[in-house]
């Protein structure tokens, strides 16, 4: 009695373990749906239509959720490179089929870029590194490179202790009343850090202007320059062979200042220094001291 009824416990709790297997596979399968409508949520300055088309989704379709269509079509939306967030979802289940839903979240765009805190170089010259437009689309990476073109223009200019704060700030509010425009900007991080920016006449001939900039964002850019590192003497060590007059003749970009040139410029270039550390090696070489290094 005992053997029968253990033979018949392990052959039930076989089958209730494949049953189980079984119902969690058949539940993990996809299920085919038809499409019955597409809608789109979260976007700002893209046209609904145009998602739509580009995701490469018909009203018609059959489609598995998740599946092959809905994959691709997230693909072909990333491609536009407009957004930072895509979803398909399933807005609405009825008998026939279902209605999607694309939602997005787009980049924001530039308004514009406001410097301060440049005194050794013109602010036309840190523009020229500011290669995203007025209304174009900013990414994180797009801050991140343009914090390196700024530094790197410094150091070029021998402020090698300069640093670049880049803030975000977002529309706020309006004032309308005058002719002018001022539009406050607070930032994305401290709302107690408003920026003010004038909007002058000539501007409203834009339509919808506060429709047209409040999906924005304003980069204010603060550089603390620190002090120009300016080379006042220069030593060689190890040289017995040549002056160091010889030695400072090879060299083509940096030299000490000194008061009397009071027109040249002596400020420390690290990219220019170790092209000059080059030519050195190269003179020292086409004397016949070819291990020079």
């Amino acid at each position: 009695m005992f053997r029968i009824s253990l033979r018949k416990s392990f052959s039930f709790f076989i089958v209730v373990i494949l049953f189980s297997f079984f119902a969690t596979v058949i539940a993990q399968q996809p299920t085919t749906y038809k499409v019955l409508g597409i809608s789109v949520e979260g976007n700002k300055t893209a046209d609904p239509a145009t998602i739509i088309l580009n995701s490469g989704l018909k009203v018609g379709d059959e489609i598995q959720i998740p599946g092959d269509k809905t994959l691709n079509a997230i693909r072909q939306l990333w491609a536009l490179n407009i957004f930072k967030d895509i979803q398909i979802l399933i807005d609405r289940e009825i008998a026939d089929g279902v209605f999607l839903l694309i939602k997005v979240s787009e980049y924001s765009r530039v308004e514009r870029v406001i410097i301060e805190g440049n005194d050794g170089i013109d602010t036309d010259d840190i523009e020229k590194e500011i290669t995203f437009l007025r209304g174009s689309i900013l990414k994180p990476q797009d801050i991140s490179k343009l914090k390196g073109r700024i530094l790197n223009l410094y150091k070029t200019e021998g402020y090698l202790n300069a640093s670049v704060n880049i803030e975000q700030f977002v529309y706020f509010s309006a004032d309308t009343l005058d002719d002018d425009i001022t539009v406050i900007w607070r930032n994305k991080k401290d709302f107690s850090n408003e920026l003010p920016v004038e909007y002058f006449s000539g501007e409203r001939s834009y339509s919808n202007l506060i429709s047209r900039i409040k999906d924005r964002i304003v980069l204010k850019m603060t550089i603390e320059e620190g002090d120009e590192v300016v080379v006042r003497d220069i030593k060689f060590v190890g040289n017995t062979a040549f002056e160091e007059g010889d030695l400072e003749g090879a060299m083509d970009e940096t030299s000490e200042a000194v008061w009397w040139q009071f027109w040249s410029s002596a400020e420390f270039n690290p990219d220019n220094f170790k092209k000059d550390m080059e030519l050195i090696v190269d003179y020292y070489r086409s004397q016949g001291y070819r291990d020079a290094e």
